[in-house]
């Protein structure tokens, strides 16, 4: 993976991101399965891989999100709370992926621990923000391997494409909430959109193999950890 040639096409869909925020409010699907109308997160079952941070990482992350939310508040869903805070190596079930999410998740709990032995245990994979983005049904920070550790990355998400596979280009993120199921108004719009554009995220991350870990969520508000890569 050419690291120069990947952080160029993150920034492209970044810029995209506020494109289509600008043109007209067209949410994903999934926004409307996952928050309610006053801000709450509704039932919403799956598995899926992640990295936990560390608590530097956190407070990082936290910070970020405290400054959005003054800006935000009431634009968005109640804010996602802090131990929850991870980033997403490899969706796995999920209402888009199957209609047995019981199922799927039991069927993964016994394919998982397979795949975890074959994974470096102590590596560390740093991360720089490139900004905030539109992440269609929320908001959240994307991020970018600072160096060659970026194969790595992709190479152990590769590994769980055998499960679910994902053809999408990754984007690294942290989401700190999400959007409202309703219709925003052009100037609420324009005011997310200012917001995105002009606040600036300059911190750094560490993704710590040690923790990489399985997560079963029941809402995107709740997560249990099922399997640690330890």
């Amino acid at each position: 993976m050419n690291l120069s040639k990947y952080i160029n096409n993150l920034k492209e869909y970044r810029e995209e991101s506020f494109r289509l925020l600008e043109k007209e409010w067209n949410p994903k699907k999934e926004l409307f399965e996952k928050v309610d109308e006053n801000g709450n997160y509704k039932k919403f079952e799956g598995d899926t891989i992640v990295f936990t941070l560390d608590k530097s990482d956190i407070e990082k992350v936290s910070n970020v999100q405290k400054a959005l939310y003054s800006k935000l508040h009431n634009l968005l869903a109640r804010p996602l709370s802090m131990q929850y805070f991870h980033m997403t190596l490899h969706d796995l079930c999920n209402f888009t992926t199957t209609n047995d999410i019981q199922g799927c998740i039991e069927k993964n709990k016994k394919i998982i621990p397979s795949i975890f032995k074959k994974l470096p245990k102590h590596d560390v994979i740093k991360m720089k923000s490139i900004g905030l983005y539109n992440g269609g049904s929320a908001i959240g920070i994307m991020f970018a391997p600072v160096d060659e550790k970026i194969n790595t990355l992709f190479n152990i998400r590769k590994l769980f494409d055998s499960i679910i596979e994902q053809k999408e280009m990754y984007i690294p993120h942290v989401t700190l909430g999400y959007y409202l199921p309703h219709e925003y108004s052009d100037l609420e719009r324009k005011k997310l959109l200012s917001v995105l554009v002009n606040t600036k995220v300059q911190i750094e991350i560490s993704l710590k193999l040690s923790k990489l870990t399985y997560q079963i969520f029941y809402d995107m508000d709740h997560y249990e950890n099922v399997y640690n890569n330890q």
